[in-house]
């Protein structure tokens, strides 16, 4: 279902860098060639991230060309989704430990601030 309303914007912004400066298949270094920029929707906010992108380009080698994301953003939130884990837990908490049914989860996370459809939290349990 296509979203009707704006992204939020971010109330702020965090730089994840790559831990690994070699590639894993070849051993040679790694060149830092671009930053993914996404927003992340949290209890606290919304988050800006800024994903540090490497990519080997040595010739021959197995991963090269592909792009290597840095480790940190899955401390943040899932590939390609929006909401962080964070909100992802608690929606988990909410259903399953507190037996709360979807329409008391979506109430629950408007209250706290949480931009999210109706539709958007069945699909998060």
């Amino acid at each position: 279902m296509a979203r009707t309303t704006a992204h939020p914007v971010a109330t702020r912004e965090v730089r994840v860098d790559s831990e690994r400066r070699r590639c894993e298949a070849c051993g040679a270094r790694t060149r830092a060639d671009w930053r993914s920029r996404r927003c992340v929707t949290t209890l606290t906010g919304c988050v800006g991230l800024s994903v540090q992108v490497r990519v080997c380009h040595r010739e021959g080698c197995l991963l090269e060309g592909v792009s290597l994301r840095a480790e940190g953003e899955g401390r943040w939130v899932l590939p390609e989704h929006e909401f962080g884990l964070d909100v992802l837990a608690f929606i988990g908490a909410q259903r399953y430990r507190e037996h709360r049914s979807v329409p008391e989860i979506h109430a629950l996370l408007r209250h706290k601030g949480v931009a999210v459809s109706a539709g958007q939290v069945p699909n998060r349990v």
